[in-house]
């Protein structure tokens, strides 16, 4: 209940770099469940970054799980984020550049195929995907197998979006199981798919 209570109170904080650094606050610290008001540290519900890992950020709005995961992954591994809002861009560019962040890769564009953006990256591996796109999500996986297939991430997808009345959560299950990967749709304050590749 006070955790909905403080969540509703957060939403109607104007975004921008001060609400940015309140999410980030409660994230770093720690603080139990209320840092769940976010949906930040649930991405890694099933899989926790370490350093070196290579992650993507699908979605990357401001910034808060690029932040994260560039601080978890340290100097030896890699963020990618792809965020194509002009807004949002403006601000995630101001908080790299505010912290210094030198293992960040901003892509300014919207993702429609994994398939497509790593024949242009050339990355060495990937380990974790986490992905808010607004609904595209089953459009972008649909244009991903091979590099689901070869690299295997891990994967966090919010799959809370309505497309044709129904969330999007059934149809992103089917296609990732379709490649290989074992999925569970959990976390109903920010239903996310949750995916590894069965081994």
């Amino acid at each position: 209940m006070i955790r909905d209570i403080l969540l509703f109170g957060f939403n109607l904080i104007p975004e921008g770099l001060f609400k940015h650094k309140i999410r980030c606050f409660f994230v770093y610290n720690n603080f139990g469940a209320i840092s769940y008001m976010f949906p930040l540290k649930g991405y890694e519900r099933y899989y926790t970054l370490k350093k070196g890992d290579v992650v993507l950020d699908l979605g990357a709005y401001m910034g808060g799980f690029t932040i994260l995961a560039s601080n978890k992954v340290g100097a030896t591994g890699k963020v990618i984020a792809f965020e194509p809002d002009k807004n949002s861009l403006r601000i995630l560019r101001k908080v790299v550049s505010k912290h210094k962040l030198k293992n960040i890769i901003i892509v300014e564009n919207k993702v429609n195929s994994l398939d497509f953006e790593m024949e242009t990256l050339k990355l060495p591996k990937i380990d974790f995907i986490k992905m808010d796109v607004e609904g595209d999500e089953i459009e972008i996986l649909k244009n991903s197998k091979k590099t689901l297939q070869k690299y295997k991430p891990n994967l966090a997808i919010a799959s809370y979006h309505i497309i044709h009345g129904h969330k999007t959560y059934t149809n992103v299950e089917q296609i990732l199981r379709k490649y290989g990967y074992v999925c569970i749709t959990s976390n109903k304050n920010h239903l996310t798919t949750y995916a590894r590749y069965k081994r």
